[in-house]
């Protein structure tokens, strides 16, 4: 494997880590802020009125980490396929599936000719 395949999987592994680790903030609201609960702050006279603008803000917190959770994972998956795909020659110089596939010696022209003709008698009766 080449140093630069190598060092794009390790890009992608780091960002698919990262948003698998990502901590999603709590969706249950308290004064106190204690671990497992999202802390609101008084931000007007009315207890109501706090709880409204403080679950609008955790809302908004929880909806940003979700979205960042599955870009860091999702961009950290395709990194990884392609640091595969840059990494394609083996050390032996043989070529993976993907070279074999893509370096196909037959013209367009030659694959119709292959194809065989259907006659009237090969079809069957409904």
């Amino acid at each position: 494997m080449k140093k630069s395949s190598a060092l794009v999987i390790l890009i992608g592994i780091v960002l698919l880590v990262v948003g698998l680790v990502l901590e999603v903030p709590s969706d249950e609201l308290s004064y106190y802020g204690t671990s497992d609960r999202s802390k609101i702050e008084e931000y007007v006279g009315g207890d109501a009125y706090n709880y409204i603008i403080g679950a609008s803000l955790v809302g908004s917190q929880i909806a940003g980490r979700m979205i960042q959770k599955a870009i860091y994972t999702a961009v950290g998956a395709l990194i990884i396929c392609l640091g595969i795909l840059i990494g394609g020659k083996t050390s032996h110089g043989r070529n993976t599936p993907v070279e074999t596939l893509c370096a196909s010696e037959e013209t367009p022209k030659e694959k119709e000719a292959t194809i065989p003709e259907i006659r009237e008698e090969d079809i069957p009766e409904l």
